[in-house]
């Protein structure tokens, strides 16, 4: 996956559109880094399988490709599981960046 995601970097400022860049480039912070993240299942579970959640995170990163190749106004609406993971990667590092201090 890791050679994906460097093709991906590579990729991002390509497109001209800059809310497409935007996801993009958070999609590949949460792959990146889904490791530091504790994900949660129904009923705020936590659970170690991040699979499902990743694939989530794919899929809207490929809906919002699509939304621009179409022409839409606007990018698809942050689905739950990309909003999650990129407010939880964030929270992660806003964390070690204060522990550090």
């Amino acid at each position: 996956m890791t050679d994906q995601v460097d093709i991906l970097k590579l990729t991002i400022p390509l497109f001209p559109n800059e809310d497409l860049r935007g996801r993009l480039n958070a999609t590949v912070d949460i792959l990146a880094d889904w490791h530091y993240v504790v994900f949660e299942g129904p009923g705020h579970d936590e659970y170690p399988e991040s699979g499902p959640v990743i694939r989530e995170v794919l899929q809207h990163a490929i809906d919002c490709m699509g939304a621009v190749r179409r022409g839409a106004r606007r990018l698809p609406k942050e689905c739950e599981a990309f909003k999650t993971a990129k407010d939880n990667i964030n929270e992660y590092w806003a964390y070690e960046a204060e522990s550090r201090l």
